[in-house]
């Protein structure tokens, strides 16, 4: 079964390599969610047939866990040209491993030049962070009130080795009517939203790289791939070496697959990644993108491959990743690496209808081709007229000039009407307000069931991210070696 004649692109070896992708989850469990698969089979069938050769686990540290595989029929002094090559798995994003991660986003507005307001918010994702609290006055404590939770600043969080890394920064003026006697003021606007990382931790890992900027995972990954080939590969009778990974695992796998092809040009190398996230060019220089032999498969419609390289399926985020190529001189993030190949998922064991396993996937994108929401089958014309929008905006202010011309034209009469009974007893900027806040109640009133449709299919594109949902599909696609 692990036997392998001859050199085909898609043989039982490079098919292994979706095994061992999913069992490099198993040890060490991710923390609070464990490990666990519909497929423990191919996790027996890998400790069955393989072993460990090498293992680096920094988990608690940089988060990165790395182990090089090997046959136990592999013999490093003799002759192993008809077996699998040792395959170096890199593991991918533990989800819950935010350390080191916050946002922070401030809004400022002034209108007339007299009335200014800032609004900053802050959400600390690192769950190693002790929560903010606010002890209540000797006079509130007497009656009652509670200690509450409170955000952190911006400052605090510099002052807790948070560093800010620039993510989307805007700063304009638009001129609208007051929604009330066809008035016109101008206001002015500064947008900012910042990520605020530190040092380690998968999602910094993943956020950071795609922007560009060095993290120590990639570091980390590329030395273990280097010490791999001087003390393993280099001393015994084999130069070939599988790598592999899913997720953030498999951008490793594609750096590490890079940076080996061109360091070590005597060596057989080749990467075979599962819905991978992409790879920076400034990760691996001096090598290039184009350096290794990578086959990167993924499942159609699964949520990384899909902000990575298909963002023009996704409504509202894709321009975003536009507007914001000012701040961070690129649009959106990196794709992923080598000969992409896209299949159709298919329903893995353990749905909840069993006559639904091995049959096709919902299909999600674009939105109005989805079929997973089956009460909601329209055309998504408001979230499609946003869109069409920030297309046709070249920057915020833009943007809000059109958003607030067809909110107007849209509701204003309707909630000019809803108010009309106690508008008479509110002054002028008062019914301004309120007239806005009727218009943005009658918005999303008809807004909601497109949200709610759109946020069942985001959550089932991050099921399709997952291995097992990459298991049927590969078995679908290659069959069982």
């Amino acid at each position: 079964m692990t036997v392998v004649h001859g050199n085909a692109p898609w043989d039982t070896c490079r098919r292994h390599a979706g095994y061992l992708a999913m069992h490099v989850y198993k040890d060490p469990p991710p923390p609070g969610v464990g490990f666990s698969t519909r497929y423990p089979d191919r996790v027996a069938e890998v400790e069955e047939h393989w072993e460990d050769w090498e293992v680096l686990d920094n988990h608690g540290g940089s988060g990165l866990v790395a182990r090089l595989y090997k046959l136990k029929s592999y013999d490093p002094e003799g002759d192993n040209s008809q077996l699998c090559p040792p395959c170096l798995a890199f593991r991918g994003t533990d989800f819950h491993d935010l350390r080191g991660l916050a946002i922070a986003a401030s809004i400022r507005w002034r209108i007339f030049r007299f009335f200014g307001w800032t609004h900053d918010f802050t959400l600390v994702l690192d769950e190693t962070v002790p929560p903010k609290t606010r002890t209540p006055g000797r006079h509130a404590a007497a009656r009652g009130a509670p200690t509450v939770e409170v955000p952190y600043t911006r400052d605090e969080l510099i002052e807790m080795a948070f560093r800010p890394f620039p993510i989307f920064h805007e700063e304009g003026a638009t001129e609208f009517e007051t929604a009330a006697d066809g008035e016109t003021f101008e206001v002015t606007f500064r947008v900012a939203l910042d990520l605020m990382a530190r040092e380690d931790g998968d999602w910094v890992a993943n956020i950071l790289q795609g922007l560009g900027r060095p993290t120590p995972q990639y570091e980390e990954a590329i030395s273990f791939g280097q010490q791999v080939i001087d003390q393993r590969l280099a001393t015994s009778t084999d130069n070939r070496l599988e790598i592999t990974g899913h997720s953030l695992g498999g951008s490793l796998a594609a750096a590490v697959a890079c940076v080996l092809d061109r360091t070590y040009p005597d060596f057989m190398i080749h990467g075979m990644t599962f819905n991978a996230a992409g790879v920076h060019p400034n990760t691996i220089a001096p090598a290039s993108l184009g350096e290794a032999a990578i086959h990167n498969f993924t499942v159609e419609d699964e949520g990384l491959t899909t902000i990575h390289t298909f963002t023009d399926r996704l409504p509202v985020i894709g321009s975003i990743f536009r507007l914001a190529e000012r701040t961070i001189n690129q649009v959106g993030m990196p794709p992923a690496v080598g000969q992409l190949i896209v299949q159709r998922g298919t329903w893995p064991p353990g749905t909840t209808q069993p006559t639904q396993v091995g049959t096709g996937l919902p299909n999600l994108f674009p939105i109005e081709d989805q079929t997973l929401v089956a009460e909601y089958t329209g055309d998504f014309p408001i979230l499609t007229l946003i869109d069409n929008m920030l297309i046709a905006s070249g920057d915020v202010g833009r943007f809000a000039s059109r958003f607030l011309e067809w909110l107007n034209t849209t509701y204003r009469e309707r909630a000019i009407q809803n108010n009309r009974d106690s508008d008479e007893d509110y002054w002028f900027p008062e019914r301004i307000d309120r007239t806005y806040t009727e218009m943005m109640r009658l918005l999303m009133e008809e807004l909601d069931p497109e949200i709610d449709a759109l946020m069942k299919i985001v959550a089932m594109c991050v099921n399709y991210h997952g291995m097992d949902y990459v298991i049927a599909a590969y078995d679908a696609k290659f069959g069982r070696p």
